[in-house]
């Protein structure tokens, strides 16, 4: 998806070097360079990272009251030290501060949230630290829910950008369970652009989150890159297609248990490979997988496993590339080049900083501009559908031989005819109504319902409109009875006659979606009354609370464009309609 940092969380400490192990190898098959945390305890995680099992750290906690930066573990010179053994063993570091933390903690002092968090912010800056992860991380609902609180969180990140730091814009902490107030919380920071948009989108279900559920979660996800697509902006992820994520999931699974069967920590049969595979999340999985991973976390802990015995299993059980790109990321500790602000590797392992790539920002128009290639991918949201990936699914409901032209459409003289009318892509390219139901289910209810009046029904395609109202009015006057019903593939019906202007009618039923089998057939009931000179019966609204716009609008545009090409494409020099016939 575009992650270049990834970070696990566990339920039991204890878990955590197994999770190490696991996400270092399956961080690297997407791609090369992705930077891994295990987010535990400091003593712990610092272990990990000694071992080159995780190369970035940013749980490293602030607190920006007096008492803290006075007594205590947290003071500013117990993590200048923890700042420099990361730093000594080439592992990036930021420090985890926010408004609300303080607050969170009963330890206030009567200091505003913000001066607080201003305190960690220049601590981070002078210990040494590449960045800040803030900005609405710890206590963010806290911070969000006073006045001016979710701007205090823009200003945390404004801090520390002012400072040259990684600003970590946040996204760890729930801010809220509103969808709007999430939104409203991160729209300002996408457009405004910070170093990173979120310094945690929770990329697993929210279940499985031990931190805590993120502003956005893994179902969360399509939304999100739509989000981006929608406003032009660079919010760091693409869409990937089913097969190669389901590709990449096996092969991360594979190779993890290759490296685990070889160092003697735990077997893994074909099944749990399926089972990881396919699972969204851990309720998936067989429950014996806690046990498993708890007793391989133990023997790596008591055994001092080292990055290079993850190298040496992959290469000697034939994942090769993958031993590569592992022990790539080892190097790159050893080198040490990412050790600068906003640092992250690229997917050919070159350092991407603000070193490298300073901000050079002079005004409008001169900041980041996603590349021609990026901007593509930000584009193509992998749930967009084309018109011809709307024509290929509406070919799976043809029904063949079902509705055959019998010849030109000619004007009717019996008393109690009523003609159907349909749209010209009906029949042809599309077969299914917007409610569910196919064409030929919806024709069956009309002339049942003519049937039921003791009416005869024709059935007629319209070759010259797509309007509902022209099809009804040209069906209406090839009608016997000069009354007619119109039909759109995409379900809208109407009831026409023929001295009505098209867009006056006896009835309509416009919102496609909600039109039942029962509507339908009522639909041909009251045409057949309306050509007697009957009552017709009262139709009942199709209640619902769906987002009918949202929902339908987009597929609408496609199939009234396949009506209309339908329609262009038809011989130019006749506009004869065509008569058809629906074998039942």
């Amino acid at each position: 998806y575009g992650f270049r940092e990834l970070e696990a969380t566990v339920p039991v400490l204890d878990d955590a070097p197994a999770v190490a192990v696991g996400l270092l190898i399956g961080s690297q098959v997407p791609a090369p360079g992705a930077l891994t945390q295990c987010s535990v305890e400091e003593a712990r995680e610092l272990e990990l990272g000694v071992r080159g099992l995780v190369s970035y750290a940013e749980t490293v906690s602030v607190y920006g009251t007096e008492q803290v930066f006075t007594d205590g573990d947290d003071t500013p010179w117990s993590k200048a030290f923890l700042t420099s053994s990361y730093a000594s063993r080439g592992i990036k570091m930021r420090l985890s501060s926010g408004a609300g933390s303080e607050v969170l903690m009963g330890q206030a002092e009567r200091k505003s949230m913000n001066y607080l968090e201003s305190r960690c912010v220049a601590l981070a800056k002078g210990i040494g630290a590449q960045g800040v992860q803030n900005g609405g991380i710890d206590g963010a609902a806290i911070t969000a829910s006073v006045p001016g609180g979710v701007r205090e969180l823009i200003a945390e990140n404004l801090m520390v950008m002012l400072r040259g730091l990684e600003s970590c814009s946040g996204n760890d902490s729930l801010v809220s369970e509103s969808t709007m107030r999430r939104t409203s919380r991160t729209l300002p920071v996408l457009l405004s652009g910070s170093d990173f948009i979120f310094s945690g989108f929770g990329s697993v279900p929210a279940y499985d989150n031990m931190f805590g559920p993120s502003n956005f979660n893994a179902n969360d996800l399509d939304d999100y890159l739509v989000l981006q697509r929608d406003w032009g902006v660079d919010g760091g992820l693409r869409s990937v297609d089913p097969t190669t994520l389901e590709a990449m999931r096996r092969l991360a699974a594979e190779a993890t248990r290759a490296v685990f069967e070889y160092l003697g920590l735990a077997d893994f049969d074909d099944d749990h490979v399926e089972a990881v595979v396919g699972a969204e999340g851990s309720k998936d999985l067989p429950e014996t997988d806690g046990v498993k991973v708890l007793s391989a976390a133990r023997m790596i802990d008591q055994s001092g496993l080292t990055v290079l015995d993850v190298v040496t299993a992959l290469a000697e059980t034939g994942f090769t590339d993958l031993a590569d790109r592992v022990l790539g990321m080892a190097k790159a500790r050893v080198t040490g080049d990412y050790l600068q602000t906003a640092a992250i590797f690229d997917e050919e392992m070159n350092v991407l900083s603000a070193l490298q790539d300073p901000n050079d920002y002079r005004g409008p128009g001169t900041g980041y501009r996603p590349t021609p290639e990026r901007q593509a991918q930000i584009d193509a949201v992998r749930q967009a559908r084309s018109v011809a990936d709307l024509v290929k699914e509406q070919a799976t409901f043809a029904q063949p031989d079902r509705l055959t032209p019998v010849g030109p459409a000619r004007v009717g003289d019996d008393p109690r005819e009523v003609v159907i009318g349909v749209s010209p892509a009906f029949g042809t390219k599309l077969f299914r109504t917007l409610s569910g139901l196919t064409i030929y289910d919806a024709l069956e209810q009309i002339l049942a319902g003519l049937e039921e009046e003791q009416c005869v029904p024709r059935l007629v395609r319209i070759t010259d409109s797509i309007d509902l109202g022209a099809i009804g009015k040209s069906a209406a006057q090839l009608s016997g009875s000069g009354i007619a019903v119109g039909l759109q593939a995409k379900g809208t019906t109407i009831i026409h006659r023929r001295d009505l202007t098209p867009l006056s009618n006896l009835e309509l039923l416009s919102v496609a979606p909600l039109i039942t089998p029962e509507m339908y057939r009522l639909i041909g009931i009251n045409a057949g009354r309306h050509a007697k000179g009957a009552t017709p019966a009262p139709m009942r609204n199709a209640y619902t609370e769906e987002a009918i716009t949202a929902r339908y609008h987009t597929k609408v545009v496609s199939m009234v464009a396949i009506e209309r090409e339908e329609s262009v494409n038809r011989d130019e020099n006749s506009r004869t309609h065509v008569e058809l016939e629906l074998t039942r």
